[in-house]
Formats: structure tokens, C-alpha cells, sequence
């Protein structure tokens, strides 16, 4: 299961490319980015403990998992135009195992080194990467050149052929359901994809390890789907009492930026359109193929995902959308209408 694992999440492995800000902190945005995928991650860790184990039954390798944590993150994934994928992370808050320990504002992954910076911007740490970790990243990033740079699901309901067919090759096997769900399984393990839901459920083994994994997600459009929720249990059966550490993560504010269009898009029939475009003043957006569409606001971010400007509860008649932009900076800008079925995005270009 661990290929299917690692291709539906390629979008989260990354070596970064970055420019550095002053006072030593890197720049959120590389200025060369062709193409990038923000989004916030807060993540919920806490242990359960079988019912009558004592602390003293608990191996020490675990102990300190028992204390909840709690993490709440920006961040970045991208590719610049000097062929380098960079991986950004940036701390609003999170819990620390020892109240002693200083932990980064910052880390980033380069193509040559990783590196953590404080919130006053000096460096922490740098651990160099090498020759072997840089083939491998930049092998990472001629993938997202060659297959096109994915950081969402593309398969809800019709792609899933490409990302199933190699353990179906290897004598996986899979089950079709009525409701178009289908499941897939490798001896003990087993992965059931559900386009109803657009949930993702793993049951699955490894080192030792058993893990239940559930995945929800949400649309993106037009280019597919984002991870909204995910709950993750975890046993190390390795321990005579082993407890059973459970993370949850909630993703929101997804945006992706693709300004040379390398980023695949999985449909063409729903999508925004932009009139005029570049934008002056009043403008109109389009839903095509977005019927009856309950428009709750439409956001505007600039390149560093910062809101410009938000439209709450925007007047929809006949799918049309219209807008005013003259209080807009000038430069390219990302547009985001908030619906009943998903979040459709666009690029437009204030003048």
C-alpha cells in the first residue's frame, strides 16, 4: 500500500528553491515560481491508553506521546522556473514536547539544505543535503515537469486508473461497488475510494505498525481535490501495551497559483471565466457549467495568499457574477468563488 500511499500524496513531499527575506527570514514566494499550492493545516496529536494500563506498563519509547499536541501551520509547495520544488512551513502555533525546547518559526527545504529560523528570523539549524538527497529532489521535481505538478486528488470519480494500475499489475485486488465506490486490497491491507463521499479509507500495515487512515476531501476547481479532513489512528504492535496515537488534521484556505499552467486541471466543463480580463474596473465572472450555484463570497488573494478583498453574499442571476474592481492592486491576483458544491478559482490581472 505504500505506492498508492506515496503517489495519492505526492504534492506533500518537496525540496525547496527559495529567496531570502530581509533580517535573514526567507521569503514566503520565490519570485521565479511557476506554479504553487498553499493551504492551513491545523493538526490535533493525543494518545489513547488501553483501559487499566498504568504508566509503568507503557513503554518508555511512547511515554512521550502521551501529551496532547496541537499544531497550526501555513504551507507552501512549489516549483520555480530554475527547476527546483521547494517546501515551505510556517508555524502560527504549536505545542511543545518540553517546555524547554525552541522549536523554528520557519523550516524549509532547499534542493541543497534544510533549514529552521526563529520568529526574530535567525537561523536555528541548517543540515546540508548530499549528492544522493539531491538527485532524489530534483528527480521529485523533473516528476512534476514530466506528469504535471498535481498537489490534489485528480480521480473523484474517473482517474483512478493510472494511480491503481501498477499494485492491480502486481496482483492487487480490486472490488467495483454499485455506488461506484470501489475498493482495492493487498493481502491484510486494503484502501476503499469513495467518490460519493470523496473520502479515502486505508487499512493497512507497515513495520509492525497497524494504521487506519481516513481522508475527506473537497473540490478545487478546476483542478480537483483538496484535502479537507484527516483522521489518522496508529498501534505499534511491537509493545506489550501499546497505546493508539491518533492525529487529526483539518485543512482550509487551499490556493493554488499557476501562472505558466503546468498545474493539470481534471475538467474543463466546470470552470470560471473572466470578462474582461485583464480587469480595469466592473467585471463579470461566469460559472460555466455551474448550475444553480449558491455563491456564498468570492475572494480575492494576492501572490503571497493574503486577502485583498472579500464579497460576501454576491448577487448571482443567470450564473453571472458582477463585480467591481477598482479597489484592486494592481498585478495578478487569484479569485475564489465559495459554492455549495466547492471552491472554483481563477487567475486575473488588475491594470
Amino acid at each position: 500500500m505504500t505506492v498508492i500511499r506515496n503517489l495519492i500524496t505526492l504534492w506533500f513531499l518537496g525540496s525547496t528553491g527559495v529567496v531570502f527575506g530581509q533580517g535573514g527570514i526567507p521569503a514566503n514566494i520565490n519570485d521565479s515560481t511557476d506554479a504553487r499550492y498553499r493551504y492551513e493545516l491545523k493538526e490535533y496529536l493525543y494518545a489513547e491508553v488501553p483501559s487499566g494500563t498504568l504508566i509503568s506498563d507503557i513503554d518508555i519509547r511512547e511515554r512521550d506521546q502521551l501529551k496532547p499536541r496541537f499544531s497550526h501551520s501555513i504551507n507552501c509547495i512549489g516549483v520555480n522556473g530554475s527547476m527546483e520544488q521547494y517546501f515551505q512551513l510556517e508555524y502560527e502555533e504549536l505545542t511543545k514536547i518540553e517546555d524547554w525546547m525552541e522549536t523554528p518559526k520557519i523550516q524549509l527545504l532547499t534542493p541543497t539544505a534544510s533549514y529552521g529560523y526563529d520568529s526574530n528570523g535567525q537561523l536555528m539549524y541548517q543540515y546540508d543535503a548530499n549528492a544522493a538527497n539531491q538527485n532524489e529532489r530534483h528527480r521529485e521535481t523533473n516528476v512534476y515537469y514530466s506528469e504535471g505538478f498535481q498537489p490534489v486528488m485528480l480521480f473523484f470519480p474517473s482517474k483512478h486508473d493510472p494511480y491503481l494500475q501498477e499494485l492491480v499489475d502486481g496482483g492487487a485486488l480490486m472490488n467495483i461497488n454499485p455506488d461506484n465506490s470501489f475498493s482495492i486490497s493487498v493481502g491484510q491491507n486494503q484502501m476503499t475510494i469513495d467518490p460519493n463521499e470523496k473520502s479515502i479509507k486505508q487499512q493497512f500495515s507497515q513495520a509492525n505498525v497497524q494504521v487506519d487512515l481516513e481522508t475527506r476531501y473537497s473540490l478545487l476547481a478546476p483542478y480537483g481535490y483538496v484535502p479537507s479532513l484527516e483522521i489518522k489512528r496508529s498501534k505499534n504492535l511491537s509493545f506489550a501495551s501499546p497505546i493508539t496515537q491518533v492525529s487529526v488534521q483539518i485543512f482550509s484556505n487551499h490556493v493554488i497559483e499557476d501562472v505558466t499552467g503546468v498545474i493539470d486541471k481534471y475538467t474543463d466543463l466546470a470552470h470560471l471565466a473572466v470578462f474582461p480580463n485583464p480587469v480595469e474596473h466592473d467585471f463579470e465572472i461566469l460559472m460555466r457549467g455551474i448550475p444553480n450555484a449558491q455563491v456564498s463570497q468570492v475572494q480575492i488573494r494576492d501572490y503571497s495568499g493574503n486577502i485583498i478583498q472579500t464579497h460576501w453574499q454576491p448577487n448571482v442571476q443567470q450564473d453571472l457574477i458582477e463585480l467591481d474592481a477598482s479597489n484592486y492592486p494592481i498585478g495578478p491576483l487569484i479569485i475564489l468563488v465559495y459554492t455549495q458544491e466547492g471552491v472554483y478559482t481563477e487567475l486575473i490581472t488588475k491594470i
